[in-house]
C-alpha cells in the first residue's frame, strides 16, 4: 500500500460524514445546522491532508508548514469541541437542558472531551510516529491506546 492510499482509506469515513451533512443540509430545514456539522469534518479532512505532507511545498519552509499544521489541528480542535460542548451537549447553549447528573459531572465531562478530542495530534508528532515506527509492537500499542481513548470520549458523551 502506498502512503497516499492509506490516507484516502483513511479520508473515506469523514468524506462519508460530509456527503451525509450535505445530504440533510438539502432534505432539512436545519441547514444551518447541517452546514456547521459538515465544518467539523471538512477541518478535519483537511488537517489530515496538511499532517500527511512529507515535505513542504515550494515557497515554505518547514518551519512555516508546521505553524500551519498546528494552526489548523488547533482550529480543528477548537471546532469540534464547541460543536461537542454547545450542540451535542447542550451545555454552553442558550437552551435550558434538564440534567441527570449534578453540574460538576458535566464540567468533568466537558473538560475530559476536550482533552480526548486532543489525542489525535499524537498521531502526527515527529517523536511519536519514530516510536510507534520502531517495531510492529509499538505500532499495535499505540493505535489500541489511540482508540481506546477515542471509545472513552464517546463513551463519555454517550452517557451525558
Amino acid at each position: 500500500w502506498t502512503g497516499c492510499t492509506v490516507q484516502i482509506l483513511l479520508l473515506l469515513p469523514l468524506f462519508f460524514r460530509i456527503a451525509q451533512c450535505y445530504r440533510r443540509m438539502r432534505d432539512t430545514p436545519e441547514k444551518l445546522r447541517h452546514g456547521l456539522n459538515c465544518g467539523k469534518y471538512v477541518f478535519a479532512v483537511l488537517v489530515s491532508l496538511l499532517t500527511s505532507m512529507g515535505k513542504p511545498p515550494r515557497g515554505l519552509t518547514s518551519f512555516q508548514l508546521n505553524v500551519i499544521q498546528t494552526l489548523g489541528y488547533f482550529l480543528a480542535t477548537v471546532y469540534a469541541a464547541t460543536w461537542d460542548l454547545v450542540v451535542d451537549f447542550g451545555l454552553l447553549g442558550f437552551k435550558s437542558r434538564r440534567c441527570l447528573f449534578p453540574r460538576f459531572s458535566y464540567i468533568l465531562v466537558a473538560i475530559l472531551d476536550v482533552y480526548l478530542r486532543s489525542t489525535w495530534l499524537l498521531t502526527y508528532q515527529p517523536d511519536c510516529r519514530a516510536y510507534v515506527g520502531a517495531s510492529t509492537f509499538n505500532k499495535e500499542c499505540f493505535a489500541f491506546l489511540i482508540s481506546s481513548l477515542e471509545l472513552i470520549r464517546r463513551g463519555l458523551w454517550a452517557t451525558i
